[in-house]
């Protein structure tokens, strides 16, 4: 949970869940599903439940670098956008890093359970986040 150090303690409940989706740049996550279904379907599909860990591990992993994302580029967001939840005092750095981290680290365990090519695969694109 994010402490109120963390976060401003003036946002609501629902304030501190639309910044979170806004870091989570969650309006995307319908097209990580659809890529998430089209390899499920190209790799012979399969039972349900492997199919919902898969979005749910490539959710987390793309949330995660979002976050990452956001913290890389505060520099950037205070000069040309500081409506963006760091610049504007929203959340914090250390925060965001954090949560980052720890929704990738999250997101590769839930895909672990998928085999060795789902985990190296997993592995790739998380190490790609990283460098990216």
């Amino acid at each position: 949970m994010i402490g109120r150090s963390a976060m401003d303690s003036k946002l609501s409940r629902t304030g501190r869940w639309k910044m979170l989706l806004e870091l989570g740049r969650v309006s995307n996550l319908p097209t990580i599903w659809s890529d998430c279904l089209a390899a499920w379907l190209l790799g012979g599909a399969g039972a349900w439940g492997s199919f919902a860990s898969l979005c749910g591990g490539a959710t987390l992993l793309y949330t995660g670098g979002m976050f990452l994302n956001d913290a890389c580029d505060v520099g950037f967001d205070r000069q040309h956008r500081p409506e963006r939840p760091i610049p504007s005092g929203r959340i914090s750095a250390r925060a965001v890093w954090l949560l980052g981290g720890a929704l990738l680290a999250f997101g590769w365990l839930v895909i672990l359970p998928l085999g060795k090519a789902t985990t190296g695969y997993a592995s790739l694109l998380l190490v790609s986040i990283l460098l990216y």
